[in-house]
C-alpha cells in the first residue's frame, strides 16, 4: 500500500456560495441599544413609583396636618369662647359694682351720692328738732353706712381718721 491513491479516488469537496462573512458590530450596536432601551424603561418605571409614594406620603401628611389644624381651630374656637363669656361677666356693671362692694370698694359717684343724701338729711332734721335728727340717722340704709365707713366716712359725713 502506498501512500498514493487511485487515480479518480481522490474527491475535492464542493465549495458551497456562503454570504459574505459579517462583523459582529450590527448585533452588538443592537444588544447595546436594547440594553440601554430597558435601562431606561427601569429607571423611568422606578421614578414613577418612588415619585408616586413619595406623592402619597406628602398627601397624607398634609391631610394629617389639616386634620391637627381643625383640631386645634376648634379648641382655640372653644377657648375663646370661655374668654369672651368670662369678660362678659366681668365687664358688667352690676358684676363691678357687687365685687367692689364686697371687697370694700365704693365708685366716687355712689358714694358722693350717699354722702350728699345722707348730710342732707341729717343737717335737715337737726335743725328741726334733736329727736328727728336720731329717727334720721337711724332711716339711713345700712348699706350705705357701711359703704361710708369702708370709705372713711361716717354716717354724720365727717372723715373717720
Amino acid at each position: 500500500m502506498s501512500a498514493i491513491s487511485a487515480p479518480g479516488s481522490f474527491h475535492i469537496p464542493d465549495r458551497r456560495p456562503t454570504a459574505p462573512p459579517t462583523s459582529r458590530t450590527k448585533s452588538i450596536r443592537l444588544d447595546f441599544v436594547l440594553s440601554l432601551g430597558l435601562l431606561y424603561l427601569a429607571v423611568a418605571v422606578l421614578t414613577y413609583l418612588l415619585s408616586g409614594m413619595a406623592g402619597h406620603g406628602m398627601l397624607e401628611r398634609a391631610r394629617k396636618a389639616g386634620r391637627d389644624a381643625e383640631v386645634r381651630y376648634r379648641d382655640a374656637s372653644r377657648r375663646e369662647a370661655l374668654v369672651r363669656q368670662r369678660l362678659e361677666t366681668i365687664a358688667n356693671p352690676g358684676a363691678i359694682e357687687e365685687w367692689a362692694l364686697e371687697h370694700g370698694f365704693a365708685s366716687p359717684e355712689r358714694l358722693a351720692a350717699l354722702t350728699f343724701s345722707t348730710t342732707s338729711t341729717i343737717r335737715a332734721n337737726t335743725r328741726s328738732s334733736s329727736g328727728a335728727a336720731e329717727s334720721a340717722v337711724s332711716s339711713v340704709s345700712p348699706e350705705a353706712v357701711a359703704l361710708l365707713e369702708s370709705s372713711g366716712v361716717d354716717e354724720h359725713g365727717s372723715t373717720l381718721r
